[in-house]
């Protein structure tokens, strides 16, 4: 995860934590997500851990009063993505072209494998530049983590009740699923990939979730070819 500070001459979009609902365990899970996301090949605007300090606090007071205690609640390390000045915010109600499907279908399964609810038809959290299609938003992502009891069985997804409501629930629904090289890159996860995550991450950050989430996809790499027979009922 690399590593920035506001006054570089790169253009990112930064999550505060003085005005996130999730706050830093949230900034895990996106930084999480997109790890997962370079492994599976899936495109994501460029992650940073951005550093915004007291002297930029005191420039928004003076200049914009009105942030002053926002961004004085966010000194310290925050998450941001690098600025697609070409990207394309997916329009509600589109439907994936033919050559969109197979990512759609990646798409679909990464989600129900990070158990994200917050990629909703009605709230995409997609873009394109040109013909790809970019992820973003993880920051509710990886919502296993809140279960008092979490499923011994993490691979069956039949219980969850958010994936009629996905971006790509009904473009996906009774057709073949693409997933060949999803589910061989799940069955050969790498689970050392957040070992060295929690290595680049910020310390401030809680990076206890970290193991969570690591001994919830373990859980679910040993059983790839049941979640894909999962998602594959899902979408009967």
């Amino acid at each position: 995860m690399r590593s920035r500070r506001y006054d570089e001459e790169e253009d990112y979009v930064v999550k505060l934590a003085g005005g996130s609902e999730t706050g830093t365990a949230g900034f895990v899970c996106e930084a999480a997500a997109a790890e997962l996301a370079d492994y599976f090949g899936i495109d994501h605007p460029e992650q940073a851990a951005v550093a915004l300090d007291e002297d930029l606090a005191n420039l928004v007071a003076l200049q914009e009063p009105s942030k002053a205690e926002l961004i004085g609640r966010s000194v310290g390390t925050n998450f941001g993505t690098k600025s697609l000045t070409n990207l394309i915010t997916w329009p509600v109600d589109r439907t994936p072209s033919a050559s969109q499907f197979e990512r759609a279908c990646e798409i679909f399964a990464f989600d129900a494998l990070i158990q994200n609810p917050d990629r909703r038809f009605s709230n995409p959290n997609l873009g394109t530049v040109g013909n790809q299609i970019y992820i973003f938003d993880h920051e509710l992502a990886f919502s296993f983590r809140l279960d008092i009891f979490p499923s011994p069985e993490p691979w069956k997804i039949g219980s969850q009740p958010f994936w009629t409501e996905h971006v790509f629930f009904n473009a996906l629904r009774h057709k073949p699923l693409q997933l060949g090289g999803f589910t061989e890159l799940l069955a050969n996860l790498p689970i050392i990939l957040f070992d060295q995550l929690e290595d680049v991450m910020p310390p401030e950050w809680p990076l206890d979730l970290l193991a969570v989430i690591k001994n919830h996809l373990t859980l679910v790499s040993t059983h790839a070819e049941e979640f894909k027979e999962e998602l594959r009922g899902r979408l009967l």
